[in-house]
């Protein structure tokens, strides 16, 4: 499933680099990594920094090695107030998986509904 299918929609992304870290900010929300043509592969949230979320993403072996599904190219984001990050990612994953049949090829479980 590609990533602008995703409501809310993501509108700004960076390059799922390490030395992209600088243009992810310290504030919270929700955030996709996608393969080169915008496949989705791992859909999270941050309640306090996505830049802190990045940096875990960028250091997980998992996440920066190729899967069926493709490698991590682009890191998308949402900047959202604290007590909607739940709310979002929740519906991301709904989404996804009633599109897809299962969850993104990364994520490992299914975030809990608050």
């Amino acid at each position: 499933m590609k990533v602008n299918k995703l409501i809310p929609k993501i509108e700004k992304k960076t390059l799922f680099l390490a030395s992209h870290e600088i243009h992810v900010p310290d504030l919270p929300g929700c955030y996709v990594i996608t393969t080169m043509d915008d496949d989705i592969l791992y859909i999270g949230k941050a309640d306090r920094r996505i830049s802190e979320r990045f940096k875990q993403h960028i250091k997980n072996k998992d996440k920066k090695s190729i899967t069926q599904d493709g490698l991590g190219y682009y890191f998308y984001y949402l900047v959202l107030e604290t007590k909607d990050c739940v709310d979002v990612e929740n519906s991301w994953l709904m989404f996804f998986q009633n599109y897809e049949g299962r969850l993104p090829i990364l994520n490992k479980i299914n975030s809990p509904i608050y």
